[in-house]
């Protein structure tokens, strides 16, 4: 026979002092509980799928990214405002890589007028609705763009598309920390007013100083055809040297308010008697410090070995 089934409850277990058994209570059997759970989750989901609604309605549209063939150049004429007798051509233009700006190099200029020229690159998001923006303009004026010039936007530009210079063949996306322009009117000034053709302009790794190198090559000029035949068959050592002849004299400026240009040093190439000891400490310490600005600096001071 089966055993009787008990509807007694179960009986609990007798606990040591200090616990607190807890028995989970029985649901009820019927009520109104059940209908408010369920009247309680469809409000939810009511307001859940409203909220969704919202969020979707009045979330901003993102916008529409445009392809090469959209990118606007009446556009741009518009926003120079070009004068009747201004010629207005475009240089190069383009998307960048990423698909996220339209650049245009511009050039205007006015017609048998001397100076009345200017390039300029612009840029603009590849949007719909987005404004033609400046990066830089090149006149007959040597300045360069100064970094501490230019916003956010056109810094991040030039960091991320600076390969565009290779695609345009000239050197416009940068900028440069330093006014070019200024500093080498302060070195014509220094000359007396005429600033002869450089090798060499730049500025020191720790940016300390700035540096002009001219190296002339007096013998250049006078070595014709007839001349140079002529040494090959007497003196081809001559003519070789006569070649290789160079005059480099190095200029130098702190890079400081109110500094002024100094002519550091002068010497020839081919290496005449090296007179190190002549030099101050100020002169020692740049060429020891800074030799790598220049390939024939470094040689012929390497030789030079004093205690400053």
């Amino acid at each position: 026979m089966e055993e009787p089934v008990s509807n007694t409850e179960p009986v609990m277990e007798p606990v040591e002092r200090g616990e607190n058994p807890i028995e989970t209570p029985k649901a009820k059997q019927g009520g109104a509980g059940w209908k408010v759970a369920t009247l309680v989750f469809a409000i939810l989901a009511v307001l859940g799928c409203s909220a969704a609604g919202y969020l979707y309605f009045t979330q901003p549209k993102k916008a529409e990214t445009q392809t090469i063939d959209e990118i606007d150049i009446d556009s741009l004429k518009a926003k120079l405002d070009l004068r009747d007798d201004e010629v207005f051509k475009v240089k190069a233009s383009g998307l960048t890589k990423d698909n996220k700006y339209f650049y245009v190099v511009e050039n205007t200029y006015i017609e048998d007028m001397d100076g009345a020229w200017s390039y300029a690159l612009w840029f603009r998001e590849a949007v719909k609705g987005s404004e033609w923006k400046e990066l830089s303009t090149f006149g007959d004026t040597v300045r360069d763009p100064l970094c501490s010039e230019m916003t956010e936007e056109q810094l991040n530009f030039i960091n991320n598309y600076s390969y565009l210079n290779d695609e345009i063949g000239s050197k416009m996306v940068y900028c440069a920390d330093y006014d070019t322009g200024a500093l080498l009117s302060e070195l014509t000034d220094a000359l007396g007013g005429i600033l002869p053709s450089y090798d060499q302009f730049g500025q020191t790794k720790d940016k300390k100083y700035f540096y002009v190198i001219f190296k002339e090559k007096p013998f250049a000029g006078i070595i014709d055809a007839d001349v140079e035949e002529a040494l090959k068959e007497e003196d081809e050592e001559s003519l070789d040297l006569a070649k290789s002849y160079k005059e480099i004299t190095l200029w130098v400026r702190k890079n400081a308010d109110g500094a002024k240009w100094k002519k550091f040093y002068e010497f020839t190439v081919p290496k005449t008697d090296i007179s190190c000891i002549d030099m101050n400490s100020e002169v020692w310490e740049f060429l020891d410090t800074y030799s790598y600005i220049d390939e024939d600096i470094k040689a012929h001071t390497e030789d030079c070995q004093l205690d400053y």
